[in-house]
Formats: structure tokens, sequence, C-alpha cells
């Protein structure tokens, strides 16, 4: 299950990659710099909410219901 897809209206790919604790991938990652990595781990939600903040920061586009489907993933 994806928290967000690259799509139209969406400019970041983010999943879980583990069972609870889930750590997060923020993968393609626009934000990291070329010839580097490609993806960005966090450990938290909360961390990967901070890491999209960014990337809005950015502005890249991302949809609201990526933020509250990362909150309601917080324990």
């Amino acid at each position: 299950m994806s928290f967000a897809r690259f799509s139209a209206n969406c400019d970041v790919y983010v999943f879980p990659t583990g069972p609870p604790p889930n750590n997060y991938c923020c993968m393609g990652c626009s934000l990291l710099p070329a010839g580097g990595p490609e993806d960005t781990f966090t450990e938290t939600a909360l961390e990967m909410i901070a890491h999209l903040d960014e990337h809005r920061a950015a502005g890249d586009k991302l949809p609201e219901a990526v933020f509250v489907r990362l909150h309601r993933s917080t324990p």
C-alpha cells in the first residue's frame, strides 16, 4: 500500500517498507542530489511528513490526503 503515487496531481511516490514499526521510502526523491542515492528513507511517519513538507516547500505537488494517511499510520 502506498501513501502517494506519481500522477498528474502528485510528484512523489511514498510507501512503507516493512511491518510496524514501519520505515518509509520516498522513491525517486527529487530532493536528493544527482548522482547520489535515488530514494529517501525515514524511520517514522512523522519524519516522512517532515520530508514531504520539504517537497511542498520545493514546489512539488502533494494531495492533502497523503498527510492524512501518514498521520493515521502513526502509533
